[in-house]
């Protein structure tokens, strides 16, 4: 008589990242990203979970955590879409693991480098100073220029134009009569 052991758990899956990978990708619309998912038993993942860092890697967000289904992959190549406005404009990483049948996750990925070409957030008016040259002032980032718009009954009254630069406060140059206005800034 001869006797053996076996085991029924599954083997711990690797993930490679495909696509997108050192591309520029653009930031309002969709992005599909693939990966390879790798398993000694053949098995299927069971869900997976995304993640990307816009620092370098010392903090990572998860963009996305999905249960699988058969149509999500053709064979060991896994693809999914990532809603538009998802991530932030510049360099980023993105990694990914994946869940084996028994709901035991791989090790995160090796992160792959994109590059997200996206509008940067809106402005954010901090301070309008309440006098005839207001002053009016807004917090932003990585902005590299700027346009002020004062209105008054829907009649644009103050247009800077697109004016280069960091600078995140505009006087306005004209004196401006006792009114009511409507101030924004892009």
């Amino acid at each position: 008589e001869t006797l053996d052991s076996f085991s029924t758990a599954d083997a711990i899956p690797t993930l490679t990242p495909l696509s997108p990978i050192d591309k520029y990708v653009d930031g309002a619309s969709e992005i599909e990203f693939s990966w390879k998912y790798t398993i000694s038993t053949a098995t299927n993942q069971t869900k997976y979970q995304m993640q990307y860092s816009n620092n370098g890697g010392s903090e990572w967000i998860t963009f996305k955590t999905e249960q699988t289904g058969e149509e999500e992959h053709a064979g060991d190549i896994w693809t999914t879409t990532v809603e538009a406005n998802t991530f932030p404009d510049g360099e980023i990483q993105w990694r990914i693991r994946g869940y084996n049948l028994d709901g035991i996750a791989s090790e995160w990925s090796s992160p792959a480098n994109i590059v997200v070409v996206a509008a940067p957030a809106s402005p954010s008016i901090s301070s309008i100073s309440n006098n005839a040259r207001p002053l009016i002032s807004w917090q932003s980032s990585n902005d590299i220029a700027h346009q002020v718009k004062i209105q008054h009954d829907s009649e644009t009254v103050v247009d800077s134009g697109e004016i280069a630069g960091s600078d995140q406060s505009y006087r306005v140059k004209d004196f401006l009569p006792d009114r009511t206005y409507i101030a924004s800034v892009r």
